[in-house]
């Protein structure tokens, strides 16, 4: 029963205490800034997350803090599509210690724009407007 108890409570603690998925960014976001990344973000209620149209593919996402973190989720196995991609995933996911991480701050989040900056270099300040506001979570609504 304590051993029980035990794992339960160890389960809880490292839950509350993991990355979690922020409403506020649920939704679909435009870039706007800087002009040449052209791109798109969609962060799903289930911690999935796409980047579009130059960037196909995916993965996680998860906020601990004021940092916005990526990971790249596997592809699916197919024995007649990419063996060798689903391969060379899986060594990188071993090499790396890991999943692929990406790390980056949240400077400013609003109801209708997003601005984050990649912690690994000089990276631009990226600038990002809600696609709709229809498109949001009503928790993360404006009032009216």
């Amino acid at each position: 029963m304590a051993t029980a108890a035990l794992i339960g409570g160890t389960a809880l603690a490292a839950w509350l205490l993991s990355p979690q998925v922020d409403p506020r960014l649920v939704g679909e976001w435009v870039n706007v800034a800087p002009a040449e990344f052209a791109a798109y973000r969609r962060f799903n209620t289930d911690g999935t997350h796409s980047l579009s149209p130059r960037f196909p593919g995916g993965g996680g996402w998860a906020v601990s803090g004021d940092t916005l973190i990526f990971t790249e989720n596997l592809p699916p196995f197919s024995l007649t599509g990419s063996l060798r991609r689903t391969w060379i995933a899986i060594v990188n996911r071993i090499r790396m210690g890991g999943p692929t991480r990406e790390q980056y701050t949240i400077l400013e989040v609003t109801p209708t724009m997003l601005r984050i900056q990649s912690q690994a270099g000089l990276a631009p300040v990226e600038v990002y407007r809600r696609k709709s506001i229809a498109d949001s979570p009503p928790e993360s609504r404006p009032p009216g």
